[in-house]
C-alpha cells in the first residue's frame, strides 16, 4: 500500500498540531492551503530538476519522506519571509522584545530540510534515471 504525505505529519513535524500550543501566536502557523501550495511547490521543482524522470502528482508521489523535507523547507521560506516582512520590536519599561526573532531559527532549520530535500532529490533522480537505462534502449 503506498504512503502518502499526510497533512497531519506535517503539522507534527512543524509542531503545529493545534491552536493551544501556539500559546504566543493567535492560532495554527500554517495552513492546509500553505502545506498545499509547498508540495506544489517541491512537485514543480523535481519536474524542473535534471534528469527528467518520472512525474509526479500529489497523489502519487512515492517518496514520502524526501517529500516532507522539501515541504518543510518550503513552508519555514515562506515563514521566515512574512517573520522578516513584518519584523518589529517591542520595548516597554526598558526591556525590548524582537517579537519575529524566531526568523533566525527557523532559516537554520529551513536551510537543513532545503539541504535534505535538494541532495535527497538529486540522488533519488539519479537512482530512477539508471533504473530506466537498466530496463534496456529500443530504436525505432
Amino acid at each position: 500500500e503506498d504512503e502518502h504525505l499526510e497533512v497531519g505529519s506535517v503539522r507534527t513535524q512543524f509542531a503545529d498540531l493545534c491552536a493551544e500550543d501556539n500559546r504566543m501566536l493567535d492560532g495554527l502557523e500554517i495552513s492546509v492551503g500553505d502545506i498545499a501550495e509547498a508540495v506544489e511547490r517541491c512537485l514543480q521543482q523535481w519536474e524542473g530538476t535534471a534528469p527528467r524522470t518520472s512525474v509526479y502528482y500529489g497523489d502519487n508521489f512515492p517518496y514520502t519522506e524526501l517529500l516532507r523535507n522539501g515541504v518543510m523547507a518550503m513552508l519555514l521560506q515562506s515563514l521566515c519571509t512574512n517573520l522578516d516582512r513584518n519584523s518589529q520590536v517591542y520595548q516597554a519599561e526598558g526591556v525590548s522584545v524582537s517579537l519575529e526573532a524566531r526568523s533566525q531559527h527557523y532559516k537554520a532549520l529551513r536551510q537543513e530540510y532545503l539541504t535534505l530535500w535538494r541532495s535527497g532529490m538529486m540522488q533519488t533522480k539519479n537512482e530512477e534515471n539508471v533504473r530506466a537505462f537498466d530496463c534496456g534502449l529500443a530504436y525505432m
